[in-house]
Formats: structure tokens, sequence, C-alpha cells
């Protein structure tokens, strides 16, 4: 696969090195798209709003990644748009990579799956985060490394019977991904993901389910289906 990259990690001796060639996984593992398709037709695809789309052309050229937690919350482009007029570069990383540079590049992008590449620059692997959580309980030199440097913070909270835009506007508003529900005790009862909401609108309404010939309700009946999925309860929404 061709590969073009602009953005380079460097190595700094000062870090504590870590060898990433635990963390390799295979490309086959990744979900990939060609240029021409659209957004609607990839994101259901994909596992999280942090889970990157991999774009190449029909001669396997790598175009780049696509953020479903920008495409889609941060620009909210329309899911008519072509992958590859939004696709971008990701670092790049090869096997001399520190392990600290790529956690830094995820945290900061909140893109949790990166290309590995060769002298080449093709592609032959990739890092993913969850690779590196499953070996921390290995390397307790990692572990202890990343137990000092990462710092905690207050969870952001809402009660389990708000709405799904308000939980939406919640992300938006905190910037952040998932929210803790608690009950009217203050119990902890569940999280819900942009993943979850991102799921709770695809869902067909009964429009898309029985037709527009079908005769059994009105076009206005429909339409007020899907406006009023916003005031769902929230548990609603997850099922």
């Amino acid at each position: 696969m061709n590969t073009q990259t602009n953005t380079n990690i460097e190595d700094d001796s000062a870090k504590k090195p870590f060898d990433i060639s635990s963390y390799i996984s295979s490309i086959d593992d990744v979900t990939t798209s060609e240029a021409d398709d659209t957004l609607g037709s990839v994101m259901p695809l994909l596992q999280s709003s942090h889970s990157p789309l991999f774009v190449f052309t029909k001669e396997n050229e790598f175009l780049g990644l696509i953020s479903p937690y920008v495409a889609l919350y941060t620009h909210r482009y329309p899911y008519t748009t072509k992958v590859s007029s939004i696709a971008t570069q990701p670092p790049y990383i090869t096997k001399e990579t520190q392990l600290y540079d790529v956690a830094t590049f995820m945290l900061e992008t909140r893109v949790y799956s990166l290309p590995l590449f060769d002298n080449n620059k093709q592609i032959v692997g990739v890092i993913d985060s969850k690779d590196i959580f499953q070996n921390l309980i290995k390397d307790k030199d990692l572990l202890t490394f990343l137990s000092s440097t990462i710092k905690a913070h207050t969870p952001i909270t809402a009660n389990d019977n708000s709405s799904v835009e308000n939980i939406f506007q919640i992300m938006r508003d905190k910037n952040v991904s998932r929210v803790v529900l608690i009950d009217d005790n203050g119990v902890l009862s569940g999280i819900v993901s942009r993943k979850d909401l991102h799921n709770a609108f695809m869902k067909p309404t009964a429009k898309q389910r029985f037709g527009k010939n079908d005769t059994a309700q009105t076009d206005r009946a429909f339409d007020a289906e899907k406006e009023s999925r916003g005031d769902d309860p929230i548990e609603k929404g997850l099922d």
C-alpha cells in the first residue's frame, strides 16, 4: 500500500522508552472504505466514535484516516460527504517510535487506532489502544509509568431519566464521549457513550420501516416520531 504522511512524531530520549512491537496488530483488524464511500454508508460499521476509518483508493493507495468524533461531533459533516474529501493524515509511526509518543497522540486526537509504517512509508500493521491496555498487566514498568502520568478527572454525570437530546448536549458542552448515569439517589446506574447515541438516532423510523406508501400512519405521524426521539428517556434510546 502506498502512503502519504505529513506529521512526524519525534523520539525524545528523555522519555522512558517502551518497545511498541508487542502492541502491533494486523491491518485486517481495522475498518476500511473506498474513496467514494459516504459517511452515512460507513459510520454504522465502526465500533465507537474513536475507532477511525482507514480510507483507500481502489488501487489500495492509503488516503488517510477519518475520526467519527471529529466528522460527526466536531465538524458535523453531512452524511452524504465523501470520505476522501475529509480524510486526514496520521503521524508517521514506525517500530522505532516510542510508545509514549503514540499514546500521547491518541489522547490528543481521540483517535485510538493508528497505522504503523515501514521505511518505505507502507502500512505494515496497526497500533490499537486496546492492545496497549491488554498488555498493561504484563508490563509492570509500563503500568507504573502510565499510572504516574495519567491524571484522574471527575466524571461527567447525568440523571438516568435524562432525555437523549439532553445527554447529547452535555457531551457537546463538556467535550466528552461518555456520560455516567446515576439515579435519584446518586447511585451509579450505567454509562452512555456517543456510539450509543449514534445508534439510537440511526434506528429507522416507522416511515423507513414500512415505506412511503404505507397507509397505516400519516406522514405527519412519521415525522413526529423522528422529531420526538430527542425527548426520549435515555434508557429508551439505548434499547
